[in-house]
């Protein structure tokens, strides 16, 4: 059987980190970042380095292109920040602007996106460390 093909944004970021090994093995993943490297320095094997910024959406229309579902981690910023930065949330907004309109120009019929910041209120690393409930 083949594997439906998943594009996967942010794709060495924590919150993506947490599920990659399991998408890796169940999907046909394309890893899309700005970087190579986990936040332990640790290179993630097929990371394709790329601006989803960038207003040019034919710079990376292609990955969006045949695939099954997006999963969008991308995010640009610290979970760590004492105050949101405007300029950080709307770099975000503007990333998930690109990320939906190239999904809606490539018929991709799905479209996750991730803000565990908002589920849980800048609270995420006291919970995974389980200093929190």
């Amino acid at each position: 059987m083949t594997k439906r093909k998943v594009l996967i944004t942010g794709g060495t970021g924590y919150v993506a980190g947490r599920m990659l090994a399991a998408l890796t093995e169940r999907y046909d993943l394309t890893i899309l970042d700005v970087k190579q490297t986990n936040q332990e320095g640790e290179e993630i094997e097929g990371v394709v380095i790329t601006n989803l910024l960038s207003r040019d959406r034919d710079a990376y229309r292609a990955y969006f292109r045949s695939v099954d579902a997006v999963i969008h981690c991308g995010f640009k910023g610290s979970v760590a920040h004492t105050h949101r930065d405007f300029f950080k949330e709307l770099d975000n907004v503007a990333m998930c602007y690109n990320v939906y309109q190239t999904c809606i120009e490539e018929n991709v019929r799905r479209c996750v996106v991730m803000s565990s910041n908002h589920a849980a209120d800048f609270y995420e690393r006291l919970i995974w460390a389980n200093k929190m409930e």
